[in-house]
């Protein structure tokens, strides 16, 4: 197995998403991340979004789900 490119960590008890270390987002990342969102949503837990690459922001943009993703930061 490979190493993920994005780090998880939790800061204060918030759930964060570093995806610095991901150069390209398509539709299949966005939809793991709303899935994240989603659970984080269900358990009551913060979550934070941070480094987004710009293609998956473009896509959220795209897709009207860009205010999720921002509601996080």
């Amino acid at each position: 197995m490979g190493a993920c490119p994005a780090s998880l960590e939790l800061r204060r008890s918030c759930l964060v998403i570093d995806c610095a270390g991901v150069a390209r987002g398509d539709s299949a990342g966005l939809a793991v991340l709303l899935d994240w969102l989603a659970w984080a949503r269900r358990k009551s837990r913060p979550i934070r979004l941070e480094n987004l690459p710009a293609s998956l922001v473009a896509i959220a943009k795209i897709s009207e789900v860009d205010g999720l993703l921002a509601a996080t930061a």
